[in-house]
């Protein structure tokens, strides 16, 4: 379990994560009390105690700002689909320096793309697209760019696109 803490005049931030391989909760220790933002998830929560804990899952981060921020396209975490129930399980070693696996139960089988982007928003990698049988899976992702060269150290989004829509993304720490 990892904090940062990010302050300015303008806004904080509060970074946790959990870079275990089970679920696990902690601390945030947010700077003040009020109202704080998932900034990926565009949620918003009521901190009445800077000490409560948070329940992250294996690999799960997420970012808080106390200033309402613009949710970005490419987030973190699941987005309700009610045709499809799935989730990446899993990514493991995360993190590594060269191989990821990232593990995911379909509910059916369908047609599934994976990709890598950086923190940009870039994409680095379409790593797989395809049809898949339902049930659990994993895809392996090479640490390699579409260009087949290894990408630089750094933070990373794995995508995972069932039949058309955007289901999950994770946090990979290369």
């Amino acid at each position: 379990m990892k904090r940062m803490h990010l302050n300015h005049s303008s806004m904080n931030v509060t970074i946790i994560g959990n870079f275990d391989v089970t679920e696990d909760s902690m601390d945030p220790q947010f700077q003040h009390t009020g109202y704080w933002y998932d900034y990926f998830a565009g949620d918003s929560i009521m901190v009445d105690n800077i000490s409560d804990v948070i329940l992250l899952q294996a690999g799960e981060y997420r970012i808080y700002t106390d200033v309402k921020l613009e949710t970005p396209e490419i987030g973190l975490g699941i987005f309700d689909n009610p045709n499809k129930q799935i989730s990446i399980s899993t990514i493991y070693p995360n993190p590594s320096d060269d191989q990821f696996n990232i593990s995911f139960n379909l509910s059916a089988g369908s047609f599934v793309e994976v990709n890598i982007y950086n923190l940009n928003g870039q994409k680095v990698k379409s790593v797989y697209a395809g049809k898949l049988a339902g049930g659990n899976n994993t895809i392996v992702w090479d640490g390699l760019n579409n260009a087949g060269t290894k990408v630089n150290k750094g933070m990373f989004l794995a995508e995972l696109i069932i039949d058309g829509q955007k289901e999950v993304k994770k946090l990979i720490v290369k």
